[in-house]
């Protein structure tokens, strides 16, 4: 048992994460069907030009470029897959006769999303020319590349090792990198971007070398990652503002800066409620006039709660954020949203109170919010609705947010239970625990809806 318990220590965390990714993300790379991800088809439509290897879909039934493996159902009930995905030669097309426009450029992460998997793609054309084996190995050049970078990002995280490296094997993040999706290397960025940021607010101080990290950070995140995760930029102006900082420009504006919050601070309290309701007036008044054409702003806003608490789905919205990547087509059961829900609020409980400053924590938690709502804002109007839920948007766009709540709940004035090192190693022994049955599940369920 002692063994056990310190095999699952917090120092060993990076290490059974790499294990657990490796070994599930293989799995799940062979294994799961073909276009596994949302969109899957345009994924590999995207990855293929950008490496010349562009594959006639229609010859598989895929006309659309669209979303779904519904075409591949006969195949699997049938027993001919194998033959026909995997020892079957693809035939060529051009890229302007897809059936489908692309946003296809060098300065957006369309391109720069894609350029792991289309190595995996061109690697497995030489292996072998066929549509299931190109995937697959575009998909093992996702999960080694991501994996291994994640592997890295929390090795030398110093905060909340533990979040990180359960949100990051969570099905959707497994199912997501185990595909040509541009998702995976926007998640690394991100988990990159909030890792500099959790251990600038560890260390209390921005080195030379940390100034030179959230500037590449920052031009990988404008580069690779979705735009909505461009939110985590406003970050930066809080960490430069609180913590000192070794370069002396930066320094001196800082000074003034606080200079400037100071007095806000001091103000009478008066000046600070009417400051509040003035702020809170204008963000109503531009809310309103940007959500004009939908109804305007209590429009949108009860259609955002009735998405919330009314489910007029066969499962739960909120099973994408973490559970299932593809609801009607995972199949995972809903105790498992359940139980996936009480390990993160023991992981908050977990999780380590190291942030003195309100700042920080305030902004993690707006930045945030403001994802989520933006978001759905930006659905409002998706496939032409103006009234009732709000559709298209899918957890896997906010999930990466999720490794904020470390920034969150490490403020001191967040609850706080003190775990001791025994319950600590019976938390990292349960999360992957969960771990394991959830993706297992998500690979055998999927398997199952296309055979049953």
């Amino acid at each position: 048992m002692e063994k056990i318990e310190k095999l699952f220590s917090e120092k060993n965390i990076h290490k059974l994460f790499l294990i657990t990714a490796i070994f599930l993300g293989v799995i799940a790379s062979i294994m799961m069907p073909i276009f596994n991800d949302p969109d899957g088809q345009y994924h590999v439509a995207i990855s293929g030009k950008i490496v010349g290897e562009n594959i006639d879909l229609s010859t598989y039934g895929e006309t659309s470029v669209g979303t779904g493996f519904e075409a591949q159902k006969r195949s699997y009930e049938d027993g001919f897959h194998l033959q026909k995905y995997y020892f079957t030669k693809y035939e060529k097309t051009t890229f302007d006769k897809l059936p489908r426009n692309f946003d296809y450029n060098l300065k957006n992460y369309v391109f720069w999303g894609h350029i792991v998997p289309a190595i995996g793609m061109k690697m497995g054309s030489f292996v072998y020319p066929s549509l299931g084996v190109v995937v697959t190995f575009a998909r093992l050049a996702s999960i080694f590349v991501c994996y291994i970078s994640l592997f890295f990002i929390i090795k030398y995280l110093k905060s909340g090792k533990l979040l990180f490296s359960v949100i990051s094997l969570s099905p959707v993040w497994l199912n997501q990198i185990a595909s040509l999706s541009y998702d995976a290397s926007s998640f690394v960025v991100v988990a990159w971007f909030i890792m500099l940021a959790i251990n600038t607010v560890y260390d209390k101080v921005i080195t030379k070398k940390k100034n030179i990290l959230f500037f590449f950070a920052s031009i990988l995140l404008i580069l690779v990652a979705k735009k909505n995760f461009y939110l985590l930029l406003l970050l930066l102006p809080v960490l430069y503002t609180v913590y000192p900082n070794d370069i002396a420009i930066f320094e001196s504006v800082r000074e003034q800066v606080r200079k400037i919050t100071n007095r806000i601070v001091n103000q009478k309290r008066i000046y600070k409620v009417l400051e509040f309701i003035l702020l809170l007036v204008t963000i109503l008044f531009l809310a309103d006039i940007g959500s004009k054409k939908y109804g305007g702003v209590i429009v949108a806003i009860k259609r955002l709660v009735r998405t919330y608490i009314y489910n007029d789905l066969n499962w739960w919205p909120d099973m994408s954020w973490l559970v299932s990547p593809y609801p009607q087509f995972n199949h995972m059961p809903i105790w498992l949203y359940g139980m996936w829900f009480a390990l993160c609020v023991l992981l908050l409980i977990y999780n380590e109170r190291f942030i003195k400053n309100r700042s920080v924590p305030i902004a993690a938690g707006i930045v945030f919010l403001a994802n989520v709502f933006g978001v759905y804002y930006n659905y409002l109007g998706y496939g032409g609705t103006f009234s009732g839920y709000i559709s298209g948007t899918q957890g896997r766009y906010f999930s990466p947010l999720l490794l904020l709540f470390v920034l969150i709940a490490g403020s001191k004035y967040f609850p706080k239970s003190v775990l001791s090192d025994k319950y600590k190693n019976i938390l990292v022994i349960l999360s992957f625990g969960l771990i394991l049955i959830s993706d297992t599940l998500l690979i055998f369920n999927t398997l199952y809806g296309l055979l049953a």
